[in-house]
C-alpha cells in the first residue's frame, strides 16, 4: 500500500492523460457512430423473449396457472417494445420503425411453423434423437436454425445490425456462423453443427441435411478501384433439394451450383457445378452419377415410381408413409435419375474393355514359357501312336478284322 501511495501521482497522471486521449477519439467518431449503449445485451433478451412466446412450453420461465394465450401475449407484449427500444438506436427516425414491429410479430406463425419442419428433419434425419423436446433443448443445430430464420425475418424488413447481432449470439453460443442474409428452405438439419459456415447470399433448397465443418462460403470478391470489395454481389453457392454434404466439405463460389440430390463427400473442395443427382468427392473434387442401390442416395427421396424392390426399399427408408402414385415431378426426377445411372453403367462397361496394363518382363517370359511348353505337349499327343493292345481284348480284335 504505501509503494502505491508513493507511486500514485504518476499513476494519476496516466489515467488523466489515456482518458483525455480516449474522449478526444470518441469526440471525432461521434458523427459516425450512434449512442448504442445496451444494444448488444438486449440481443439475448429479445431471443429468449421471442421463443417463450413462440415454444411456452419449452423456454417459458414463468410460474402460475394463467391461460396459455395470455402467457403467449405477455411475451409478445415484451418483445415488442424491447424489439421498438433496439430499432430506435439501430435505426433513422424517419424508419417505419412501428410498421416493422409489426410486420414481424405478425410473421412469427409462418416461422414456428417452418421451425417445425426443422425440428421433424432432425428428428428423421438422426438415430440418436429420441423426442423433439430433446432437439429443441440438447441440439445446437435449432438454437442456431430458430435465431437465424428470425433474424432473416428482420433482415427482410431491412433492418440493420441486429439481425447480424442475434446470429452471431448464436454463433458464440454453438459454433454454427449462419448468416441472416442467406436463404434456407424447410425441412434443413445440421447434424453436430460446429464449424459450419453459411455465408450471407447462399441459398438451399428443402431437405437439405449438412453435417460438422460444412462451409458454404466466397471464392473471390469482385473489387472497385481502389481494391475494396464490391457489397451486394453473388458470392456464395446455391444448393438444390434433397443434398446431403458431409463432414468437412467445402463449397465455394456465387456461380457454383448444387443439382437436386447429390452427395458431397466428407472433406470434398467443389468450386464448379455438379449436375443432380451426382456423389462429389476429392480434392479437386469428381462427379459420379449415383449407383442403383447404393445405401445413402439423396436421390432416393423420389417417389415410388417402379416396382424395383431396391427403389421401394430406399424410397421407405425416407419416406415411409409415401404413396406410390406417380407424380409428373416425381416421374421426370426418377427419368433423370435413370439416364444418369445408364451413362454410369456404360462408363463402367468401357472401362472393363480396357486391354490389361503391360506385365513386367519376368511375369511375361513366364508366361510364354508355360504357352511353349502346352503347345509342345499338345503336339506330343498328337503326333503320337495309340498303344497296342494286349491280352483277350486283342485277339478279338484280331479275330474281328479277319472275318
Amino acid at each position: 500500500m504505501e509503494h502505491l501511495t508513493e507511486h500514485w501521482e504518476e499513476l494519476r497522471g496516466c489515467i488523466m492523460h489515456a482518458a483525455e486521449q480516449l474522449s478526444s477519439i470518441h469526440t471525432a467518431q461521434q458523427q459516425k457512430l450512434a449512442d448504442l449503449r445496451g444494444l448488444k445485451s438486449m440481443a439475448p433478451q429479445l431471443l429468449l423473449s421471442l421463443r417463450s412466446a413462440m415454444y411456452p412450453q419449452i423456454f417459458d420461465s414463468s410460474s402460475g396457472d394463467a391461460l396459455l394465450q395470455m402467457r403467449i401475449s405477455s411475451h409478445l407484449q415484451q418483445s415488442a417494445i424491447l424489439l421498438r427500444e433496439m430499432l430506435c438506436m439501430a435505426m433513422d427516425e424517419q424508419a417505419p420503425i412501428d410498421a416493422t414491429v409489426c410486420a414481424f410479430l405478425q410473421s412469427l406463425p409462418d416461422i414456428t411453423r417452418t421451425l417445425a419442419t426443422d425440428i421433424r428433419a432432425a428428428y428423421e434425419g438422426d438415430p440418436a434423437a429420441r423426442s423433439e423436446a430433446e432437439i429443441m433443448l440438447a441440439y445446437p443445430a435449432f438454437e442456431a436454425i430458430s435465431i437465424y430464420r428470425l433474424a432473416h425475418r428482420l433482415y427482410e424488413l431491412e433492418v440493420p445490425l441486429i439481425p447480424r447481432m442475434m446470429t452471431e449470439h448464436a454463433h458464440q453460443t454453438t459454433g454454427i456462423d449462419i448468416h441472416p442474409g442467406a436463404t434456407i428452405g424447410p425441412y434443413f438439419f445440421i447434424d453436430h453443427g460446429t464449424g459450419v459456415v453459411i455465408g450471407e447470399t447462399c441459398t438451399i433448397g428443402d431437405h437439405v441435411k449438412l453435417y460438422q465443418g460444412v462451409t458454404l462460403g466466397a471464392k473471390s470478391f469482385e473489387t472497385d478501384d481502389g481494391g475494396n470489395p464490391i457489397k451486394g454481389m453473388k458470392r456464395h453457392p446455391d444448393i438444390g433439394n434433397h443434398v446431403v454434404i458431409y463432414a468437412g466439405a467445402t463449397i465455394l463460389g456465387g456461380n457454383t451450383v448444387i443439382g437436386d440430390g447429390c452427395v458431397v463427400a466428407a472433406g470434398a473442395v467443389v468450386t464448379a457445378d455438379v449436375p443432380p443427382y451426382c456423389v462429389v468427392g476429392g480434392v479437386p473434387a469428381n462427379v459420379n452419377p449415383l449407383q442403383a442401390g447404393s445405401e445413402e442416395p439423396a436421390c432416393f427421396f423420389l417417389p415410388s415410381v417402379t416396382k424395383s424392390k431396391i427403389y421401394r426399399k430406399s424410397c421407405r427408408k425416407f419416406f415411409p408413409k409415401c404413396d406410390r402414385d406417380v407424380t409428373i415431378h416425381g416421374y421426370t426426377k426418377f427419368i433423370q435419375y435413370k439416364q444418369a445411372h445408364l451413362r454410369f453403367s456404360r462408363a463402367s462397361s468401357a472401362k472393363l474393355r480396357r486391354p490389361p496394363p503391360p506385365l513386367t518382363p519376368g511375369i511375361s517370359m513366364l508366361r510364354r514359357n508355360i504357352s511353349i511348353h502346352s503347345a509342345q505337349k499338345h503336339d506330343r499327343m498328337l503326333n503320337s501312336k495309340p498303344p497296342e493292345r494286349t491280352g483277350r481284348k486283342a485277339l478279338e480284335a484280331i479275330r474281328t478284322r479277319h472275318k
